[in-house]
């Protein structure tokens, strides 16, 4: 990440540098602020961890390989227990890394 860059959250700006990554409450807030107005119709949240997107949106099904009591579909990304085309959006925004 090279600078700086504003970004609002729930009405709040945030200020994102290299330094707010290391922090993983500002990151998760920045991950959802540019994920959220990509949202459209129901949506699949592959790795979704907490189901932090889902607080913010309410059409999310949030799928991830570690059950918890926060998701909703235990499973993998590359082998979906669910049927085809019923999903208007699939989002990966926290999964990438693993």
């Amino acid at each position: 990440m090279h600078g700086e860059e504003a970004i609002f959250y729930r009405s709040k700006k945030i200020i994102v540098d290299k330094h707010t990554i290391e922090k993983p409450q500002l990151f998760l807030k920045l991950r959802i602020s540019k994920v959220f107005p990509l949202l459209k119709g129901k949506t699949l949240d592959i790795g979704c961890g907490d189901n932090q997107l889902k607080n913010n949106y309410y059409k999310i099904i949030g799928l991830d390989p570690m059950f918890t009591n926060k998701i909703d579909i235990c499973g993998i990304g590359e082998q979906l227990p669910i049927k085809s085309e019923i999903f208007d959006t699939i989002v990966i925004s926290g999964a990438l890394n693993h």
